[in-house]
């Protein structure tokens, strides 16, 4: 929190509870943003921006882009995934699926890095995460 000189700190713990609620499905920005501020917690967009970019930082969450022709798609819808499970646990209940998603995030992260997508077509509930073809052909 003094590292960053964060002042909100109720609205930063409410953003982290969130972004643990939803690890299997892609959040907004405006989503996220909407949520903190109807807990009375009100910040601003910009903020909203640099508390995620701290919790990145600080190798908290990953976040994985939209595989879409969009830019404003791929840049402010993304899912987030905490780097960490055990930290994960602390804040689910039924958290079964959600750990399962979370490890096969992470996996493929540290696998391909910066190139794994997810790809949601008209916010269905069809999601698959994507990597490139000729790395995983690479792989065998």
């Amino acid at each position: 929190m003094l590292r960053n000189n964060i002042r909100n700190e109720n609205a930063i713990r409410i953003l982290v509870k969130k972004l643990a609620e939803s690890v299997m499905q892609p959040s907004s920005l405006a989503r996220l943003k909407n949520v903190v501020d109807s807990t009375g917690a009100s910040i601003s967009r910009n903020t909203l921006t640099e508390y995620l970019t701290f919790l990145s930082d600080a190798y908290l969450i990953l976040g994985i882009s939209n595989f879409s022709d969009k830019l404003s798609s791929r840049e402010s819808l993304k899912k987030r995934y905490f780097s960490d499970n055990g930290l994960l646990h602390i804040f689910l209940l039924d958290a079964n699926t959600k750990l399962m998603e979370n490890i096969v995030a992470l996996t493929l992260i540290k696998q391909y890095g910066d190139e794994v997508y997810y790809y949601n077509r008209n916010m269905e509930d069809k999601t698959i995460e994507v990597i490139p073809l000729w790395k995983w052909l690479l792989s065998f």
